[in-house]
C-alpha cells in the first residue's frame, strides 16, 4: 500500500509538470489498445488483428549520457504499447482542445523498434496527426508530420528515422526527410514532431522532426533548429482532429510509450527539475511516514 501511495503522488506530479494537452502513458490493462483503451483510442475497422497494451515493467525511458544531469524522459506507470509485424488495425486518438487548421502542433513519444524482419530499405510509417475525428473507424490515407521508418541501406541490422507531410493529389505531395543516424534494434528513442499549418497555399504546410533534441533544449519556450523537415503537402481539407498508431507496412515490431500532444514544444519536452524530483520523494516519505505513525 505504501509503495502504491508513494508511486501516484510521484506519477501525479509527473503528469503535472508534463503540462501536455494529451499525455497518454498507456496505464491500460493489457489487451488490444483499441478496447482497453477506449474510449479514448477508437481502432479502424480494417486491418489483421491489433496494436496491443503490453505489460512492461518499467515503461519506456531515454536517458541522455551527455547531460549535464540524469535528463530522463518517461516514469514507470502504465504499460506500453506493441504494434505488430502485420497489417493491423491503426488506433486513433482525438486530439480535442488543440487547433485544427492554423498554428502548430507537436508530439513526443519515446520508441523502441523491436524487431526489423521485413522491414524495407523504403520504409513506411507509423505514426502521425490525421485529418478525421478520433472516433472515425475508417483507414489512415491522410498524415501530417509522419513518423517514418526504414531499415538502414548500408547495415541491415539498424534502421532510420524520418518524417513526412501528407500525401494527396488536391494537396501535393510531399518529400521523405530522412535521418541517416543509425538507430540498433531495443534502443529506446526520443522523437519530436511538429506540424506547422501556413494559409499561402494548399501545399505549403511544413512537418518538422527532432530525434533525441539536445537537453539543453528541453522545456524551452521555443523549439530549437530542426534535425528534419518536410515540405510540399498537405493534410487534406486542411485540419488535424486525431493523432493515430499504425502497424509498418512489410513488418517490424516497434513498441511506444509517453505520447505527448500539445501546441507547444514546451508543452511535449518539459522534464520534471532534478531538484523537483527530489522535493516530489521526500513529500512522499513524509506521507508514508505519517501513515506510519497514524
Amino acid at each position: 500500500m505504501k509503495k502504491r501511495l508513494a508511486a501516484a503522488i510521484l506519477l501525479s506530479a509527473a503528469a503535472q509538470v508534463s503540462a501536455s494537452t494529451i499525455y497518454e502513458q498507456f496505464d491500460y490493462p493489457t489487451g488490444a489498445l483499441g478496447t482497453v483503451g477506449a474510449p479514448t483510442w477508437t481502432p479502424t475497422t480494417a486491418g489483421t488483428g491489433d496494436i496491443s497494451v503490453i505489460s512492461t515493467d518499467p515503461s519506456l525511458q531515454y536517458t541522455d549520457a551527455n547531460a549535464l544531469y540524469g535528463t530522463t524522459i518517461g516514469t514507470p506507470a502504465g504499460n506500453d504499447v506493441s504494434i505488430p509485424n502485420a497489417a493491423a488495425k491503426s488506433d486513433r486518438i482525438a486530439t480535442t482542445g488543440l487547433p485544427t487548421g492554423s498554428g502548430t502542433l507537436f508530439y513526443s513519444l519515446l520508441m523502441k523498434v523491436t524487431n526489423l524482419t521485413g522491414v524495407t530499405t523504403s520504409g513506411a510509417f507509423i505514426a502521425g496527426f490525421n485529418n478525421s475525428a478520433g472516433t472515425a473507424t475508417t483507414s489512415i490515407t491522410q498524415a501530417g508530420a509522419r513518423l517514418q521508418i526504414r531499415k538502414d541501406a548500408a547495415d541491415g541490422t539498424k534502421f532510420n528515422l524520418g518524417v513526412r507531410s501528407d500525401v494527396s493529389a488536391s494537396t501535393g505531395t510531399s518529400v521523405i526527410a530522412w535521418d541517416t543516424a543509425q538507430h540498433a534494434v531495443g534502443e529506446t528513442v526520443f522523437v519530436v514532431g511538429e506540424y506547422e499549418f501556413n494559409q499561402a497555399s494548399s501545399t505549403d504546410d511544413v512537418s518538422r522532426m527532432w530525434i533525441n533534441p539536445d537537453p539543453s533544449d528541453l522545456g524551452a519556450a521555443s523549439a530549437p533548429a530542426t534535425t528534419l523537415t518536410s515540405t510540399g503537402g498537405d493534410v487534406n481539407q486542411l485540419q488535424i482532429q486525431s493523432f493515430f498508431l499504425r502497424s509498418l507496412s512489410g513488418g517490424g515490431t516497434t513498441t511506444m510509450d509517453e505520447l505527448r500532444i500539445d501546441n507547444s514544444w514546451a508543452g511535449v519536452t518539459s522534464v520534471p527539475e532534478p531538484a523537483s524530483l527530489g522535493l516530489l520523494t521526500l513529500g512522499a516519505m513524509g506521507l508514508m511516514r505519517r501513515r506510519k505513525n497514524s
